[in-house]
């Protein structure tokens, strides 16, 4: 190599220089023939703050980026030689003593600022190497700051979390609930590189706690003055209303110590105007509520349930009534109670009263809009104005003369009376289970079996499915009411039907289910006594939320019964009225109906002064509508089942470790408990 020419890299022109010859410059482009360059690889770690005490490493790039070796080198440090006693702050590997041309090599410099001696000037660093004509050339300084110890403005510090379900949002796309504070942070002292920020509730270390930054991760390095945004999500269902916590907030800084601040939050849940439904239930802005009338030419009284499901007091200043597309007013077929010149105070829930005009309706369903506006004064005595929109329906309907059929669709069983009109006679008969296909007694299980054995016929229901059902035999179903409208998903494979053949399950859902039985029931009433209703009467769990109305409404319209032709009424109510009819007077009545299914409860006022007229007031209804007496049944059973071991009739074993015992034994025990609840009822 050394008898060969080397051409200039910078210009590539042509010039020639031999390895003897003591050039230092290009004769053509004037550039250096020795060149080296020195790169700060890490310059983020630059960040230097006297408060440190570890060792921060820097790492510099040496490469020779010239046409000839280059020798000697060394490190300067402050503008001297680097003096391993002296230099006490600063550490460095292995120095190359020479590069070649192209190579590159990394050396590591490890400082620790806090034995810098004199902090806080400025400190450089360099290296230097000896030129092909001798020479020794310096690069230029690489300088390093020592910092002071970072400082923020933190705002707010204080901040109150209103808490409001309809502004709570869900975070990285969970179904959970957060409330966010959002602060504010401004750097006023210093350069920082953030890596992270922590949260922690003072004395509360395990409750939920995210914090975001669009800042944290990046290398990015802060001037002063600047901001930026922290957002901190609170888990709703660990932290409570009315409540303040005190939050630890750390920040995480390159080379620094952590940054700590206090933030306060006080949870508040202020005033808010719901609409409680007959169930207890709040009515939300999908629901409705549907007020079934009849054409008369007196009014119908009823009433709403407003509450402040907040704390403090709200005012309610005005309410506004129209249709659906929000222009036409519609204050002659509905009439509320309610002055909109004065303001009515609503601490905790007040009943506001209105009256329906059935004569003025144009069709047979009027889709309403009831705008409830109202205001409430925050801490800062600032008035804050809401408006609180409830759906409304009024439903027309007008019973025709003839024969009525009045079904109790219950969970366990079903009942049923019919009304008929013989030449202004009129007769209210009970129709004999015996009618229908069943023994002796005026119930009818409520149970049904697709395709059953031996001649597969493709329904069976009422006492024989129930058979089935107890056996455990596939395809039989019963308590289906208590999921209307609930999706194949969530129930899974409880109501499949499986089909004698190798044809796949069909994927049957608790409405279908329902909508077969009462048209095989409603069929075999038909038969039974020769008639066809022309209006139908139907009675539901008070505690049937609107969602699982509404299915029941849709069941019902599916059997070809439009809604002209048919009236809901709670089971509380329906049993009061046997009751009310033998007692004249005025008083206020309490039902309590313990169902096998479902518990129903109301409170009703009665005002019978003579035959023709009969005034009831349902004040309140109330119950639950998953359970029953049935669920008391089968806690008995769990309770002997889960015992080790049972003979029965010394013949049949029952182990609780096995899931797949014996269905005819356990009905077996469900007969000897429901003895047993019969003994405990007398």
């Amino acid at each position: 190599m050394d008898d060969q020419y080397h051409e200039c890299k910078n210009c590539a022109s042509g010039y020639r220089v031999r390895p003897e010859n003591k050039e230092i410059y290009c004769g053509f482009c004037g550039c250096a023939l020795n060149r080296f360059e020195q790169i700060l690889l890490n310059k983020s770690d630059a960040l230097l703050y006297a408060s440190h005490d570890g060792m921060i490493p820097l790492r510099i790039q040496l490469h020779n980026t010239g046409m000839f070796a280059i020798k000697n080198i060394s490190l300067l440090v402050n503008n001297k030689q680097y003096n391993v006693t002296s230099d006490k702050w600063i550490t460095c590997s292995q120095i190359p003593k020479s590069l070649s041309p192209e190579q590159i090599e990394i050396v590591t410099l490890e400082v620790t600022p806090r034995k810098h001696p004199n902090y806080p000037n400025i400190s450089s660093f360099a290296f230097m190497f000896l030129s092909r004509d001798d020479r020794t050339i310096k690069k230029k300084n690489i300088e390093i700051s020592f910092l002071q110890d970072p400082d923020f403005n933190i705002t707010p510090e204080f901040y109150e979390i209103e808490i409001d379900s309809d502004r709570m949002q869900t975070k990285d796309d969970s179904d959970q609930f957060w409330h966010m504070v959002s602060l504010n942070v401004q750097l006023i002292k210093s350069e920082v590189l953030l890596r992270e920020i922590e949260a922690v509730v003072d004395g509360e270390p395990n409750l939920k706690i995210d914090v975001k930054c669009d800042m944290i991760g990046r290398k990015v390095i802060f001037d002063n003055n600047n901001q930026f945004d922290v957002k901190i999500y609170l888990k709703a269902s660990d932290f409570q209303t009315e409540r303040t916590y005190h939050i630890n907030l750390s920040f995480l800084i390159k080379n620094a110590r952590p940054y700590t601040s206090k933030l306060t939050v006080k949870l508040t849940r202020p005033p808010r105007l719901e609409i409680m439904q007959k169930n207890g239930a709040y009515l939300n802005k999908n629901e409705s509520i549907i007020n079934e009338v009849y054409e008369r030419s007196k009014p119908y009284p009823e009433r709403l349930n407003l509450v402040n499901s907040g704390s403090g007091e709200l005012f309610l200043e005005k309410i506004e009534i129209c249709t659906v597309d929000g222009h036409e007013q519609q204050d002659n077929i509905i009439f509320f109670d309610f002055d909109n010149k004065q303001e009515i105070r609503i601490e905790s829930a007040e009943v506001i009263n209105y009256l329906i005009h059935s004569d003025q309706l144009m069709q047979q369903q009027v889709d309403l809009v009831i705008a409830f506006h109202y205001f409430y004064e925050n801490e800062n005595k600032t008035r804050q104005t809401l408006t609180k929109n409830c759906k409304m329906a009024i439903a027309l309907k007008q019973f025709h003369e003839g024969r009525m059929l009045a079904v109790d669709f219950g969970t366990t069983n079903t009942y049923c009376a019919m009304y008929l009109e013989w030449e202004n006679e009129y007769e209210l008969a009970q129709i004999p289970r015996e009618k229908l296909g069943q023994k002796e007694g005026n119930v009818v299980p409520t149970s049904i079996s697709y395709y059953v054995p031996p001649a597969y016929n493709p329904v069976d229901f009422g006492r024989m499915s129930y058979l089935f059902y107890r056996r455990g035999e596939k395809n039989s179903f019963r308590s289906f009411k208590r999921n209307l409208g609930e999706t194949p998903t969530l129930l899974r494979e409880k109501y499949w039907i499986h089909y004698p053949d190798d044809r796949p399950a069909l994927k049957s859902t608790a409405d279908n289910i329902s909508f077969d039985f009462l048209n095989e029931f409603i069929e075999h009433v038909h038969v039974a006594t020769g008639c066809h209703f022309n209006n139908y009467v139907f009675t539901h769990p008070t505690s049937f939320p609107i969602s699982k109305l509404s299915r029941f409404r849709n069941i019902i319209n599916r059997l070809g019964i439009d809604n002209r032709r048919f009236y809901m009424i709670d089971e509380a109510t329906a049993s009061a009225l046997d009751f009310i009819q033998d007692h004249p007077g005025h008083y206020y009545l309490l039902v309590y109906d313990f169902g096998g299914g479902t518990i129903d409860i109301a409170y009703i006022e009665v005002d019978i002064q003579n035959t023709n007229t009969i005034l009831i007031d349902i004040i309140d209804v109330d119950g639950d509508g998953e359970f029953g007496g049935d669920d008391i049944t089968q806690a008995m059973v769990d309770l002997i089942i889960n015992d080790k071991l049972i003979q029965i009739d010394d013949t049949l074993l029952v182990e609780s470790n096995n899931k797949n015992y014996d269905p005819i034994a356990k009905e077996y025990i469900k007969k000897i408990c429901k003895s047993f609840g019969r003994l405990l009822k007398k």
